[in-house]
């Protein structure tokens, strides 16, 4: 169903004239797009349904968000990928109620996540082997940044315990991908 949803996109999009390589590309992207938002959507709906759709969203936030400039390991399928991502849903909301986690462990998580990202990402992705060193650097500024942008938001104790432990499981998909490729940044 999704797959005819970015066909007609696509063929809404595009003239028929245009490059068939370029189509099936966009094709795949907008199929991913649609993927992603359904995903997205169910995952809210998840937190809406139990009463922690603000938890939720901040979770998904702080994961995702680091996770589109450093990359991480992939599921093999869409339902993969969206178990993963319920997981860290739960396992943050689990350690948001049960875990103490002290000031010092938002500047802590920082420093792990710097470290991690600068010596892996951006990986997991064959369009990330594609970037050339620039836009590698680029992509690990941004990752930084996000990073630095939810552990200042970590300070505040009634997010450190929810947002912490979205940003250790993206580190360790990053982590993850960098033994599956089987290297590291070398031009750091």
């Amino acid at each position: 169903m999704l797959h005819r949803a970015a066909q007609w996109i696509t063929e809404w999009s595009f003239k028929k004239s245009e490059d068939k390589e370029e189509w099936e590309v966009v094709e795949y992207g907008i199929e991913i797009f649609l993927e992603t938002i359904i995903k997205f959507a169910a995952l809210m709906c998840i937190g809406a349904v139990i009463g922690r759709l603000t938890e939720t969203l901040l979770v998904l936030a702080a994961f995702s968000g680091i996770r589109i400039s450093a990359g991480g390991i992939h599921a093999r399928t869409s339902a993969g990928c969206t178990g993963i991502m319920l997981l860290v849903v739960v396992v943050s909301l689990i350690a948001a109620d049960n875990v103490l986690i002290p000031i010092w462990g938002s500047a802590a998580c920082f420093g792990i996540s710097a470290f991690i990202i600068i010596r892996y990402s951006p990986n997991g992705s064959q369009s990330n082997e594609l970037l050339d060193k620039e836009e590698k650097i680029n992509k690990r500024k941004w990752a930084l940044l996000t990073v630095l942008f939810f552990c200042i938001l970590s300070i505040h104790a009634e997010c450190r315990s929810l947002i912490l432990p979205s940003v250790f499981l993206e580190m360790a998909t990053i982590i993850m991908a960098a033994v599956k490729e089987g290297k590291r940044n070398v031009e750091i």
